[in-house]
């Protein structure tokens, strides 16, 4: 990701000008986008990677994506690790959504939790 961003500002710095943000429109007059913008492309890469948009929005990505990997199998203990979290039982009560797939997939790891 450092990479992509790296090459993506010095691909776009002669469209920048002023603004030092990361996403700008597209088209001129180039400026930071919206606020709204950015959360319908990431729901929308959300939706493309398989996450349902239903339960999940853009400002709950992380929690989709904690959701995502408990039910595809990952243990707890690889996602704590990733995710930086200390306890299970902050993971699981913040992050994690009640779906059949993670009930499931967690259902044996309650006493962890």
């Amino acid at each position: 990701a450092v990479v992509s961003t790296q090459s993506t500002g010095k691909e776009t710095s002669s469209n920048r000008g002023q603004h030092s943000n990361l996403f700008l429109t597209s088209t001129t007059p180039y400026r930071p986008i919206a606020k709204q913008t950015g959360s319908r492309w990431l729901l929308s890469s959300m939706s493309d990677a398989g996450v349902d948009t239903r339960i999940f929005k853009a400002h709950s990505s992380c929690g989709a994506a904690a959701s995502s990997k408990v039910s595809k199998g990952v243990p707890l203990s690889v996602l704590l690790n990733s995710g930086r979290w200390r306890r299970a039982s902050t993971l699981k009560k913040f992050y994690l959504r009640n779906s059949p797939a993670v009930r499931a997939a967690t259902a044996d790891d309650d006493n962890q939790l």
